[in-house]
């Protein structure tokens, strides 16, 4: 979720021309390493490191198209959008590369496409001052993100079952307790 709702401040913060895109931008950019590091006890620092840095490749890249959407330069626009469908590749490929069997490379590619696409529907909309639109796409974002982020978690623990064995989940609590409550 950090990683979709400080994107969407970074995306008002450039297309509107606030003071504070730095400070959103380098929020932003934090999370990114949070991401890789949960990545870390499974796949070792160095792989860890590498999404840390496809991710933050990935957030510099959405930088650079906002900046160009904002000054209105289509080809800024154009190249940010290609090499952001590249460096999506890089990270299908690096996931799909740790965790074969449950981050098919396919699938990911489409899920990451995905993600560029509604995150790329909610800068359009704001950058067309079209907030009901805004709004939609940013729901639109937030579901998606949801879907992506179980996925992987899923991944993680279906390729490391023998790590989760004696694991008491906060949601497993969470069921038993709502089971003793009713």
């Amino acid at each position: 979720m950090d990683h979709v709702t400080w994107t969407r401040l970074v995306v008002i913060s450039i297309l509107d021309g606030l003071n504070d895109t730095d400070y959103a931008l380098n929020r932003l950019l934090s999370n990114q390493v949070a991401i890789g590091n949960i990545f870390k006890p499974f796949y070792g620092n160095v792989n860890g490191n590498n999404i840390t840095a496809l991710l933050r490749e990935h957030i510099v890249i959405a930088g650079n198209i906002l900046t160009g959407l904002k000054s209105n330069n289509q080809s800024l626009v154009n190249d940010g959008l290609t090499a952001w469908n590249n460096n999506a590749q890089e990270i299908a490929n690096a996931l799909s590369s740790l965790n074969p069997v449950y981050y098919n490379e396919t699938v990911l590619i489409q899920v990451l496409h995905g993600h560029l696409n509604t995150t790329t529907e909610e800068a359009l909309a704001r950058h067309n001052k079209d907030y009901a639109a805004d709004v939609m796409a940013y729901d639109h974002v937030v579901k998606h993100i949801l879907v992506m982020s179980d996925a992987l978690a899923d991944g993680l623990v279906l390729q490391n079952s023998a790590l989760f064995v004696n694991c008491t989940c906060e949601y497993q609590v969470f069921l038993d307790s709502q089971t003793i409550a009713s």
